[in-house]
């Protein structure tokens, strides 16, 4: 819902956006409130034009943090999601007696799934291709 939308209902004596995000309700609230005091005289149209100019620049930030929540939401989910498939793999591997070395890997994948970066992933498996880790051979 766009600030100006909010405002005409909230100015007009609409209807109080029940569906609406939390960011949305406090806005039709918190203009309500501020039309309802200019109408009654107790600030002046100045208090009132900067209230509403506060009132509009914090409404459109709290939008974009919304937005930026939803997509870390989003990402979260997808990487849980990319998770579940590395560890039935990692599973799978191991009951097919995988090498330590593949089965490594596949953990570290999981890890780089989860966590959404690879560059743990890639500095490990390049020390144990170095020789400077080495695993057991079993």
């Amino acid at each position: 819902m766009k600030f100006r939308e909010i405002e005409r209902d909230a100015s007009a004596g609409g209807k109080y956006p029940h569906r609406g995000s939390l960011s949305q309700q406090a806005c039709f609230l918190a203009l309500r409130c501020l039309y309802g005091e200019w109408r009654a005289g107790r600030i002046t149209k100045e208090q009132a034009q900067q209230e509403r100019r506060t009132l509009e620049s914090t409404y459109l930030r709290a939008v974009e943090d919304e937005k930026r929540q939803a997509a870390c939401l989003a990402q979260y989910q997808e990487n849980l999601r990319k998770l579940g498939e590395g560890l039935s793999q990692l599973v799978r591997s191991a009951q097919e007696g995988e090498s330590t070395e593949s089965l490594l890997e596949l953990s570290l994948d999981c890890l780089s799934r989860m966590t959404g970066e690879q560059v743990t992933k890639k500095a490990v498996l390049e020390g144990v291709r170095m020789g400077c880790v080495s695993l057991p051979n079993t």
